[in-house]
C-alpha cells in the first residue's frame, strides 16, 4: 500500500505557498519515492528513502524549490522498509 504525504515547497519565486505530494512505496529490493508538483512528476528508486529524497531534491532545485520537512514529519521518511 502506498503512503502519501503533502509537503510544502519553499523557493521557486512564485510568491505563494507551493505544495508537493510525496508518494512512498517499498519493495523487497528498493524504496520508490514520487514527488508530484506543478503538473510535474519526479520519481526516484534507491536502496533507502533518504537517498531517494536526495535525488528528488536535486531535481526540485532546478525549479528553485526545496522540500520543507519539519521534524514532526518524522513519519514521512520511514527509518527502514517494512519488508526488511
Amino acid at each position: 500500500m502506498d503512503e502519501q504525504y503533502t509537503v510544502f515547497l519553499i523557493g521557486g519565486g512564485t510568491g505563494g505557498d507551493e505544495q508537493a505530494v510525496f508518494t512512498l512505496r517499498s519493495s523487497e529490493t528498493a524504496c520508490h519515492l514520487t514527488c508530484s508538483y506543478r503538473d510535474k512528476v519526479i520519481e526516484a528508486e534507491e536502496e533507502d528513502y533518504f537517498e531517494a529524497l536526495f535525488k528528488i531534491r536535486q531535481q526540485l532545485e532546478v525549479d528553485g524549490l526545496l522540500p520543507f520537512v519539519m521534524e514532526r514529519a518524522g513519519m514521512f521518511i520511514p527509518k527502514e522498509r517494512s519488508s526488511r
